[in-house]
């Protein structure tokens, strides 16, 4: 088996581990089977397991990934997350390839990081476009779990080490500026509707001024 080891974000301070399975042991006929040959359905994977675990409705549109790091982490409780190190260089050291518990290609593997992260949210924002794609230069450079889970934990007490890819995530700024003028919009028609109506232009307009200050302390 191999599994290319996936650290999402879930809330402020916790990060789950999504685990996507490349090669497995058909349970039939006892033979390897592959279900990820190249970067286009490696990086379907990575989209889907990574909306599977975001999938609340409001979360595209306020939040987006922005970055991506190579982390060394542990795994606790079985699925949750600390990252010890995120430098460009935290892949597995080369006696992990040796040993045959990572994969990846070439080793030593040159230059670091093993994707950029714009290649990388790139194939992760485009993926569809990319199904069909026969290479997989990205599928090689990045490190892979080989052997068992990394979940399966046999003794609590020890800590159990990874590497893996952490998603970065931010605010989806062009989204929010529209949204923010949008509010700003709607409390200059509710002044003008209200100025006219009750015919005080200061009382009208002091309410915009009211919308307009509550939406600024929202937005700091």
């Amino acid at each position: 088996p191999m599994f290319f080891e996936l650290c999402v974000n879930t809330s402020l301070l916790n990060i789950v581990l999504c685990e996507i399975s490349l090669i497995r042991i058909d349970p039939t006929s006892g033979q390897l089977k592959h279900e990820v040959d190249t970067d286009g359905e490696l990086f379907a994977k990575i989209y889907e397991s990574y909306y599977n675990i975001r999938k609340q409705w409001w979360f595209p549109i306020m939040f987006r990934p922005t970055n991506i790091k190579f982390v060394h982490f542990h795994l606790y409780e079985g699925h949750r997350v600390g990252i010890f190190d995120n430098s460009p260089d935290s892949i597995p050291p080369e006696c992990e390839v040796v040993a045959q518990r990572y994969h990846y290609h070439e080793c030593p593997l040159y230059p670091l990081p093993p994707m950029d992260y714009r290649s990388f949210l790139h194939f992760f924002g485009s993926q569809g476009k990319h199904t069909h794609s026969k290479c997989n230069l990205w599928l090689d450079r990045l490190p892979k779990k080989v052997g068992n889970s990394i979940k399966v934990q046999h003794d609590p007490n020890v800590l159990q080490l990874g590497w893996g890819v952490h998603i970065v995530e931010g605010p989806n700024w062009l989204v929010i500026s529209w949204t923010m003028f949008g509010l700003l919009l709607v409390s200059f028609l509710v002044s003008l509707i209200y100025a006219l109506a009750a015919k005080s232009q200061e009382s009208g307009f002091g309410i915009g001024q009211w919308i307009v200050g509550v939406l600024s302390l929202m937005a700091a």
